[in-house]
């Protein structure tokens, strides 16, 4: 169990940190993963790191544990929490409660009340994994057909749900709603974690006597959630449904059929709907063979551009003549290939157990649009050669934004811009523009602009704030002091020094 310890007085943090490095001495498997003074700290830290159980004072400065519970609550709803109080907080301690918290601890901490806190929050835990078979409920995972139903909003980039926050918030109220629905469906259930890349990604399991009930069943929860999510929320939604199967089935096959099912949406708009009965289609034998060709010549060469550039025009020419399914079985054909390629090319950079490929697939899966399927194509190309080949890689990536700036002059251009197109962090690429360049990115951004400027001077006609607005300068007396700094002239100078040079 992964532990977070907020309290605004360094000794009780201190202590019950040592309580839990006392507890998982004597066998007790606790790891705790940080400690913060006050709840905003304690948030920055959960961004960042994965946590089971919350512990929390209270009353702190700033943010307080009753507004951390409530926030922690919308945004992980998995957590547990725990409340550290004195006798006169009961009233705090009956709003933490109200708000989801699990138990509560009076101060000074009794060591063993805390031990006994633990093992009981340690046995609910183990005793909900218990209670499900691959997130089944055991009691009934060997009774009638299942099925496997994939939840997901269809945009969270617009106006509407950025009403709501972030997608940590869009989660809860979804994943909320959902439980509201499932007290009064029978026979449908949330299933246990499963590779999912968004908090917003939801996966249900029913069961129901017959397959016609299953996809009924199945249909009448889409059905209802939709028109909750649709009508109240005002936002898209789309549901995948698996085949329905008996036990004896491979519980991996309706994961990925509910999954591909989803898929339907990128060509088809938010809806419902249901795996093809047939199997996928299979690769024709060029679909095998030329791509995978061109693709294994550009690597014995190291041209991971045209790498990247085959695999996208494979993507982007499978969404306009294939399934989505099709296209994803394509690309993941294609990833395997070059993740077999990379163990032997460099050894030791890339791991044989192939997460990162699995969880591309998911990524791929999961994809809301066709924008971000090609996106994530992309970005899995970039970290797959910056982990293979990083000298290489970080010329290519100086190239592709240096080609960016002088496409681009004439627009305010940021080291964020850079970073979404090139994929790389802002810290990251201004430590590369200094290693590659020798300067900062500012400073090579106007050496450049200066140059171009130099030449539409040269332009007989142009004015002066005609080329400022031509690189970007929304201020022409700005862009009038940049060039006088650079070159020692103002731009009109400048121009005067031409045009006698010309006449000599």
């Amino acid at each position: 169990m992964k532990v977070l310890v907020v309290d605004d007085e360094i000794k009780i943090r201190e202590g019950v940190c040592a309580m839990l490095q006392d507890c998982e001495q004597a066998g007790i498997r606790i790891e705790v993963v940080g400690s913060a003074a006050d709840g905003k700290s304690a948030l920055n830290l959960l961004n960042n790191c994965e946590a089971d159980l919350l512990i929390t004072d209270v009353r702190m400065p700033g943010m307080d544990g009753l507004q951390l519970l409530e926030k922690a609550r919308m945004r992980y709803p998995d957590m547990q929490t725990v409340i550290l109080s004195g006798y006169d907080d009961f009233a705090y301690v009956q709003q933490a409660l109200r708000l989801g918290a699990a138990d509560y601890l009076l101060k000074p901490i009794q060591k063993q009340e805390f031990t006994a806190m633990l093992s009981r929050l340690l046995e609910l835990r183990t005793k909900e994994k218990k209670e499900t078979f691959l997130g089944w409920p055991e009691f009934n995972v060997l009774d009638g057909f299942k099925a496997v139903i994939a939840a997901d909003p269809d945009n969270l980039d617009n106006a509407r749900a950025r009403e709501f926050g972030d997608e940590q918030t869009v989660a809860w109220i979804l994943r909320k709603a959902s439980m509201e629905l499932l007290e009064e469906t029978e026979g449908v259930y949330f299933l246990g974690e499963q590779n999912k890349p968004d908090p917003c990604n939801i996966l249900y399991g029913l069961i129901a006597s017959s397959s016609e009930a299953a996809s009924q069943q199945a249909r009448r929860f889409a059905d209802r959630l939709s028109a909750f999510w649709t009508g109240k929320m005002r936002l898209p939604i789309s549901f995948g449904i698996s085949r329905p199967f008996l036990k004896e089935q491979a519980e991996g096959t309706p994961y990925r059929e509910a999954l591909t099912a989803l898929l339907a949406r990128l060509p088809h708009g938010s809806g419902v709907y249901f795996a093809d009965p047939g199997p996928n289609a299979a690769l024709s034998s060029r679909t095998e063979s030329d791509p995978l060709q061109q693709i294994r010549a550009s690597l014995d060469v190291r041209d991971y551009d045209r790498v990247s550039d085959t695999v996208l025009g494979i993507a982007r020419r499978g969404m306009e003549t294939m399934s989505p399914a099709e296209t994803v079985q394509t690309l993941e054909k294609i990833i395997f290939t070059l993740h077999h390629w990379a163990l032997a090319a460099a050894p030791g950079r890339i791991q044989a157990n192939g997460h990162q490929t699995a969880d591309f697939a998911a990524r791929l899966l999961w994809s809301r649009s066709t924008g971000d399927l090609l996106q994530a194509v992309e970005q899995w190309m970039h970290d797959f050669f910056l982990l293979i080949d990083p000298d290489q890689q970080e010329g290519q990536i100086m190239s592709r934004a240096k080609k960016y700036i002088r496409d681009h002059l004439q627009e305010p251009i940021t080291l964020e811009q850079l970073g979404k197109i090139t994929f790389t962090s802002k810290s990251y690429l201004s430590r590369l523009f200094r290693k590659r360049t020798g300067q900062t990115f500012i400073e090579y951004l106007t050496d450049i602009r200066m140059e171009k400027a130099k030449k539409l001077l040269a332009e007989p006609g142009i004015k002066i704030y005609e080329v400022a607005e031509q690189l970007g300068y929304q201020d022409w007396k700005h862009f009038s002091r940049t060039f006088k700094d650079r070159t020692g002239y103002g731009p009109a100078e400048y121009r005067s020094k031409l045009q006698i040079n010309d006449s000599e």
